[in-house]
């Protein structure tokens, strides 16, 4: 398979996501992807229809044919596939998918490591892939026992399994992805767009994303009442079981503690310096000076993965409403997967 068999491989699996979720899919593909998700959805209850099918609309969006040729141009890929090893996380649906593609797109060998998490989803996808280009089937391996045979490998986890990641594979070329934590800047002049595109980056996926913002700065003086207002549309949330017990735990803390906190009834909102917040709690700070708070934010790059601002003054910030809508470029942790793919051949 050469690279435009596979650029166009993937535009035809995203075709069919698209066509899924416009309800445009008959046949086999549909009663996949409808097995996948259902079984999914009862399997992890943190995976709920509407967010697997926003999970599945991202993947979609990305894989136009345009969007991948950008994607792989500048790149130069060798003849000799390796056999890449990679790790998933669970804490999201299809949270690995990007790997996925980037390992299959650059005629590697994907050996996958499914998170228990999520069991379902990549699997479906990747048998489609499968039968739109029948290449894929000798590059796509999931395996559910010990690893072996690879040539490199990519790792998402905890900082503690990045501590272990670290100890097994560190005498072979590897990609290690430990904890990070995204925050939202709120301006002084931000309003009601503002409000609720960065409620929609806190509350999609119930906040478990690192994409998720956890942390509000906002400066001081401000009025949270309008802002509190604009989560309204996420009260569905306590709905989910697992949700609404988080909510309720740390809600009973905060009381016997006598902790100051905001409560929306279904989200609390706690002044404190963390930048990792707790489900249905988001951390906030105050801040003087907007100059000096972006400096700040510059030195703990190592510690974010995104920094959400309408004014997006640097790179590396992101506007409101799109952290958990990342593009083919928008490299978890900073790390170009392609660029290190390219250099093991």
């Amino acid at each position: 398979m050469n690279i435009e068999e596979r650029t166009a491989a993937f535009s035809g699996l995203g075709s069919v996501i698209g066509d899924y979720l416009d309800q445009n899919l008959t046949g086999d593909y549909k009663r996949v992807l409808d097995d996948a998700v259902y079984r999914a959805e009862v399997f992890n209850p943190w995976f709920t229809k509407d967010f697997i099918r926003l999970a599945l609309g991202s993947v979609a969006r990305n894989l136009t044919h345009d969007n991948l040729q950008n994607f792989v141009s500048g790149y130069s890929f060798g003849n000799t596939p390796r056999k890449i090893a990679v790790i998933m996380a669970g804490n999201l649906p299809l949270v690995g998918f990007h790997d996925f593609l980037s390992v299959l797109i650059s005629g590697n060998i994907f050996l996958g490591k499914l998170s228990s998490k999520d069991k379902f989803l990549l699997p479906a996808l990747a048998g489609i892939l499968m039968d739109i280009d029948s290449g894929f089937k000798e590059k796509i391996v999931f395996e559910e026992e010990i690893l072996k045979g690879f040539d490199a490998v990519i790792a998402t986890g905890s900082n503690n399994s990045g501590r272990y990641f670290d100890y097994y594979f560190g005498r072979y070329p590897s990609v290690i992805r430990r904890n990070r934590n995204s925050v939202a800047v709120i301006g002084s002049g931000d309003g009601e767009d503002v409000f609720s595109a960065v409620a929609s980056d806190a509350m999609y996926y119930f906040g478990l994303g690192c994409r998720s913002v956890s942390k509000l700065y906002v400066p001081q003086g401000f009025d949270f009442v309008p802002f509190l207002d604009a989560f309204e549309n996420f009260g569905n949330l306590a709905e989910n079981t697992k949700y609404f017990n988080n909510y309720e735990y740390n809600k009973s803390v905060f009381l016997i503690n006598g902790i100051p906190h905001l409560d929306t009834g279904f989200l609390l909102l706690k002044e404190d310096e963390s930048l990792a917040s707790p489900i249905a709690v988001l951390h906030y700070e105050y801040y003087d000076d907007i100059d000096v708070l972006n400096r700040k934010l510059m030195t703990m790059q190592n510690r974010l993965q995104c920094v959400v601002s309408s004014k997006a003054p640097e790179k590396g910030f992101v506007k409101p409403g799109t952290t958990q809508f990342p593009a083919l470029d928008d490299w978890a942790d900073g790390v170009d997967i392609l660029d290190f793919l390219s250099s093991l051949q």
